[in-house]
């Protein structure tokens, strides 16, 4: 039994690996890290930090700007939206170079704005999400939470707690999406990151059987 439980348990930390080494994550903060900027509406960025996944971002209807925030004090931002680059042609404070937001506070996700992710290239199936809020926090956790707007594939939004959101992720409610939008409902944010990492349906079958043998060695060990 001990042998069978040891081989049982191999199986499953090899599976857990297995996933970890496969797993796309596409890190939003990474990609601010010491350029911080915004890029046109609708751009795609090919084979995005080397995972064959080509996402194409989108700030809603209107011209404005996906956005690439960096740290502030210390802590991470992530993607958001700002209604105008310094280095727009004709826009506030333009200098004709720069693409950091103008004002620098309106780089987050915020009233009437909304971000939408679409993936091409290499299969990405939505697995997990993560948040940060405007003083750069993680949202939708214990004790920081709050509501967000999501739609998938262009279809009708539903509106969600972003806890909800990121369970409902993990449970692979997003994961056939080409495409999904993220918007503002009553808390402004960043999305930090989005991961691809999806589970087996062998593993919640070989969890309980684990779970099985080691009753039935204890119940064996008693009598």
């Amino acid at each position: 039994m001990k042998k069978l439980l040891t081989f049982a348990a191999t199986i499953l930390a090899a599976t857990f690996t297995s996933m970890s080494a496969n797993a796309i994550v596409l890190d939003f903060v990474a990609e601010a890290a010491g350029a911080e900027r915004g890029i046109a509406n609708g751009s795609t960025i090919t084979n995005f930090q080397g995972t064959g996944v080509d996402v194409t971002f989108t700030a809603g209807t209107k011209d404005w700007y996906p956005y690439f925030d960096d740290l502030s004090g210390g802590k991470p931002g992530g993607l958001g939206v700002c209604k105008n680059l310094f280095g727009s042609v004709g826009g506030a404070g333009d200098d004709g170079a720069s693409d950091d937001c103008d004002p620098p506070s309106d780089d987050n996700v915020t009233v009437e704005e909304t971000i939408t992710l679409g993936f091409s290239g290499v299969a990405f199936a939505l697995r997990d999400i993560s948040f940060n809020d405007v003083d750069h926090n993680a949202l939708g956790v214990a004790g920081n939470d709050g509501s967000i707007a999501i739609a998938l594939d262009g279809g009708l939004a539903m509106v969600m707690l972003m806890s909800t959101a990121i369970s409902m992720a993990k449970a692979g409610a997003f994961a056939a999406a080409s495409s999904i939008m993220f918007g503002y409902v009553d808390t402004q944010f960043y999305i930090s990151a989005v991961s691809d990492v999806p589970i087996p349906g062998a593993i919640p079958l070989l969890i309980s059987g684990l779970a099985g043998l080691g009753f039935a060695a204890r119940r064996r060990k008693k009598a």
